[in-house]
């Protein structure tokens, strides 16, 4: 009986806790703002859900952004590639031009009337041959061989800057035919090479004058060193392309020797044309 009377006033007690908790969770629900109303009734209902509409718009609106971004960066490359592939059999069409070089007399000992305004030129010469060959697929036109020199000087080090700059200066297309530091074979206006035809013959001639040509014997590798240029145009464009080549004229056997100070005294026979392998002096366009 005790135990039940207990139990009743345990189970009366709980439910008196709860109607508080019931009452005072309603109290919060009707807490009054300064404008008088529940807080729960003054959100503006329309206007959040406008502002939800918006952002859920504002949303898809990036994705949609970001979709077309991405393809348009898919259809770039594709392009690029695609320019690149026109760009590839284009030139797989085009004129390409080889240029053999050969040494073909001694050094000889000149004197030239370079005319009525001119002093008369006093120094060495030297021939050289260019088989030029077209192993492309069009005509290569406007044809034009270009060629400079150095005289090595003590020091053993080949002048990579200067070598570069006068190379430079034979693949442009000059105004005039030659001058006593430049050799430009063939006219300003060019020659034409058809494709698989026999090798074109071309000459060139180096002239050193006299006061180019060292005073005292040092050991080199080189008497001269020579660097040169076949300037093209192909496809009836206005564009030169080029076949940039470099050789140095040392001792038959490619070992040192002591340069004379009198190259007329060199027998062709102990001379011979051997490349300049280096990259920037060796390329083409």
């Amino acid at each position: 009986m005790d135990n039940q009377l207990f139990s009743a006033q345990t189970m009366l007690m709980r439910g008196q806790r709860n109607q508080r908790l019931v009452l005072r969770f309603k109290n919060v629900l009707r807490r009054r703002e300064p404008h008088g109303r529940p807080w729960y009734r003054q959100l503006d209902i329309p206007a959040w859900l406008n502002a939800v509409f918006t952002l859920t718009l504002a949303i898809f609106a990036y994705e949609a952004w970001e979709e077309s971004r991405r393809a348009r960066e898919i259809f770039q490359g594709q392009l690029t590639a695609a320019q690149d592939q026109i760009a590839a059999a284009r030139d797989a069409q085009r004129a390409w031009l080889t240029v053999a070089t050969k040494l073909l007399t001694g050094f000889k000992r000149i004197a030239l009337e370079m005319g009525p305004s001119k002093p008369t030129f006093e120094g060495y010469e030297l021939s050289l041959g260019y088989q030029t060959k077209n192993v492309g697929h069009l005509p290569a036109q406007a044809v034009l061989i270009g060629s400079s020199w150095i005289v090595p000087k003590p020091g053993g080090d080949y002048p990579m800057d200067e070598l570069y700059k006068q190379q430079k200066e034979t693949c442009t297309r000059p105004s005039t035919q030659a001058t006593d530091s430049q050799s430009v074979v063939a006219t300003t206006r060019g020659t034409t090479i058809f494709p698989d035809e026999e090798p074109s013959q071309n000459y060139g001639t180096i002239r050193i004058g006299l006061g180019g040509w060292p005073t005292k014997p040092f050991s080199t590798d080189s008497y001269v060193l020579l660097v040169g240029c076949v300037m093209y145009r192909t496809g009836g464009t206005k564009t030169d392309h080029h076949t940039a080549f470099a050789y140095k004229i040392e001792a038959i056997d490619g070992q040192m020797f002591s340069l004379p100070t009198d190259p007329a005294k060199i027998a062709l026979e102990n001379m011979r044309l051997s490349r300049l392998r280096f990259t920037e002096l060796n390329s083409a366009d």
